[in-house]
């Protein structure tokens, strides 16, 4: 019999191999607080249409008052690299949003962010930075150092504020989420003590979940911590996480977890499990 092989998937400073039946239904990601997408250019679209296309829809929106016009810029950054800003808020005559938007490699990214009209220069100079460091890849883990998106890295050193998250479906079911972002100051609960408050509540309004496997477990170089639990009825909860370092791309907060169905079966699962997080490893660093 052929086994279908696992597949690498790179999420943000990390990578993962995925089992064959996992099937991608959403991502997103965001550098120094701006979030960016991705998506694969129409036939015959270009920069030049997309362009026109944001301005177009900006200016049937209603203007803040003293405004002539609810798109504040419209300007290209560089060659591949325009930027749309607009009032987002007819109350607030302060609140802009930007959209730019990069064409490279039959790929259009979309670097988003919003402030006030005095930090409009430095939201397109954010965006620009970004993507002039964005390399296109049709690659799942690309060779490239530095921050995994959707169709590409950004080559770009490590800040602070990244985040990345991921959401598959497994089939029977059963869900597959992986997340990482960086902590501000404040750091969350511990996944353990986070359970061991939950689970009581659940079983107060009729949720039984029994734990099977609970404590301490290291992936690369993040010493986490795992919890399996078993519905009696049927599924399953899987989760590792680091709760990470405060303000720091280099240990943020990463969650895996694994959500079966009722039909799916706990005994089955777990060599998946721990396949997947025995896969689960650092990319290379700019």
């Amino acid at each position: 019999m052929i086994v279908d092989p696992w597949k690498p998937f790179a999420l943000g400073r990390f990578a993962v191999e995925l089992p064959p039946s996992a099937s991608l239904r959403g991502r997103q990601q965001a550098l120094v607080q701006l979030p960016v997408a991705a998506r694969p250019l129409a036939p015959g679209e270009d920069l030049a249409a997309i362009h026109q296309r944001l301005i177009d829809e900006k200016r049937v929106l209603p203007p803040p008052r003293g405004q002539p016009s609810v798109v504040h810029s419209a300007r290209m950054l560089r060659g591949d690299l325009v930027s749309i800003i607009h009032f987002d808020d007819p109350d607030t005559p302060e609140s802009i949003a930007m959209e730019a938007v990069l064409v490279t490699g039959g790929t259009a990214f979309t670097i988003r962010g919003g402030n006030t009209v005095s930090r409009a220069g430095a939201l397109e100079d954010a965006a620009a930075r970004i993507a002039a460091a964005i390399v296109p890849s049709s690659e799942p883990d690309p060779q490239v150092p530095g921050f995994a998106i959707d169709r590409a890295v950004v080559a770009m050193a490590m800040h602070w504020q990244e985040s990345a998250d991921a959401f598959f479906e497994l089939g029977q079911g059963s869900t597959l989420s992986l997340e990482s972002h960086s902590n501000a100051d404040a750091l969350p609960r511990p996944l353990l003590e986070k359970q061991a408050l939950a689970i009581p509540r659940f079983a107060s309004v009729g949720v039984i979940a029994f734990p099977i496997r609970s404590g301490p477990r290291m992936l690369a170089d993040l010493p986490g911590e795992e919890l399996i639990l078993k519905h009696p009825a049927g599924g399953g909860l899987l989760q590792w996480e680091y709760i990470g370092q405060p303000r720091s791309s280099g240990y943020p907060h990463v969650s895996i977890r694994m959500e079966l169905g009722e039909d799916a079966a706990l005994d089955a699962a777990l060599p998946l499990w721990d396949t997947l997080l025995t896969s689960f490893r650092r990319r290379r660093e700019v």
